[in-house]
């Protein structure tokens, strides 16, 4: 089976959870970490994700800043507790997805194309308002 866990800074993975509830209509295998609030033990929260766990589960851990504390912490945890796992730092609602509802199996050339895919997704789309141009010679009040 495939289990996701979602950490971040705050909030941040409790609005994914949301969003992805949403979308799909359900949240099984999926945990959060909303980390550095007030009653969240990251130690203690990774214990019972990690204890959750069986062999044959495909383990997927999205962060939310490369290199952050968040970041740091879980894939210092993974290692000491040597499980195979993918870390995914800088996740998106897409790429979440589509590893949530794609095949059974993914490859990690597979999880790369989604990657690839979602960076090149990811647009800026820069309004410009019309520009009204008024006709100075015209009276506003006849």
């Amino acid at each position: 089976m495939k289990k996701l866990l979602i950490a971040s800074h705050g909030d941040l993975a409790q609005g994914m959870l949301s969003s992805i509830q949403v979308i799909t209509g359900t949240t099984a295998g999926i945990t959060t970490i909303n980390a550095y609030k007030e009653g969240v033990d990251l130690n203690e929260e990774l214990t019972n994700f990690i204890n959750s766990l069986e062999k044959a589960d495909e383990v997927f851990v999205f962060t939310d800043l490369y290199g952050g504390s968040v970041n740091q912490k879980i894939t210092e945890r993974f290692l000491l507790e040597n499980l195979a796992i993918r870390i995914i730092s800088g996740f998106n609602f897409p790429v979440i997805l589509e590893i949530l509802l794609g095949p059974d199996q993914v490859t990690t050339s597979m999880l790369e194309e989604m990657i690839e895919k979602s960076r090149r997704e990811l647009q800026i789309n820069v309004l410009h308002p019309q520009v009204i141009v008024e006709d100075s010679d015209e009276d506003f009040f006849n």
